[in-house]
């Protein structure tokens, strides 16, 4: 189904330089790579199709497209889709801005007695408490309550450089 303007929804490209398919994999060839966007009333738009890029986005009024996130970075929770990335950033909004060592989070789901559950793991700086530790913690569970409305299951520190980072 095709985004109004301003609505998130994945970014479709369709080039002459883009691929046409996984190599003996036909199936996902045609979940990714043959894509037809489908107006309001399910008829197709144009007469050629799509490939998924991955990328959530939006096309403004003006017809300027801007990148939101990922698919992968959406996480489902009781029904409602929640971006990965929101939820980062309202992580690192809890002050002090420095309790997380350079900024270093991690937000994921975890399957908990047949529902998704939110684990946020962070790199604790140094130099904090084991008060200041529960403290910061306290209010990262009520930030993320408060504004996503979602229960965070669980939030783990580990030390500076200790989550794995991929380049």
């Amino acid at each position: 189904m095709m985004c109004k303007t301003d609505e998130i929804g994945e970014i479709c490209i369709s080039s002459i330089s883009c691929g046409s398919g996984y190599f003996g994999l036909s199936g996902k060839s045609e979940q990714y790579f043959k894509v037809i966007p489908l107006d309001k009333e399910g008829r197709p738009v144009g007469n050629h199709a799509y490939a998924k890029t991955g990328l959530l986005g939006f096309v403004n009024a003006a017809g300027s497209v801007f990148v939101s996130g990922t698919v992968a970075g959406m996480i489902k929770l009781g029904g409602r889709v929640h971006n990965s990335e929101d939820l980062r950033a309202t992580v690192l909004a809890v002050e002090p801005p420095s309790f997380v060592h350079r900024l270093r989070v991690a937000i994921f789901s975890v399957p908990l007695l047949r529902e998704e559950r939110i684990v946020v793991v962070a790199e604790q700086s140094n130099n904090f408490s084991d008060e200041q530790s529960f403290q910061w913690m306290s209010h990262v569970q009520q930030a993320i309550e408060s504004i996503h409305q979602v229960v965070v299951y669980g939030i783990l520190l580990v030390a500076p450089s200790g989550l794995p980072k991929v380049c």
